[in-house]
């Protein structure tokens, strides 16, 4: 299974283990000057994406190669909810992900 994260500056990393998808949270949720910006987790075999904001925590799941999947999001979403999502999205767990209580419209 293939995926990456890119965070709030761009950097992208291959692979990443848990422990550093959580550095990488608490690192986003930690520096004042990236707060606001999203930083995601992306499988690569299947193009779905999960984007986190720390400030309000808008979390965002949406399939980047297939323009006919609506985008979904959840408010509120914590560090510690978003890791856990994260860790099912990298092994492909799409199927419990879409379980989730995702709301369609707009996200504001």
């Amino acid at each position: 299974m293939l995926f990456h994260t890119t965070d709030a500056h761009g950097i992208t990393r291959l692979k990443p283990s848990p422990v550093e998808m959580r550095r990488l949270l608490r690192e986003a949720a930690s520096d004042p000057e990236t707060a606001g910006e999203d930083i995601s987790l992306v499988n690569d075999d299947s193009g779905w994406s999960l984007a986190w904001t720390p400030t309000g925590g808008l979390l965002v799941w949406e399939n980047l190669d297939d323009d006919n999947e609506k985008v979904r999001f959840q408010h509120g979403q914590s560090l510690n909810q978003v890791w856990r999502l994260w860790q099912e999205l990298a092994g492909g767990n799409l199927v419990l992900i879409e379980a989730e209580p995702w709301q369609e419209g707009m996200m504001g």
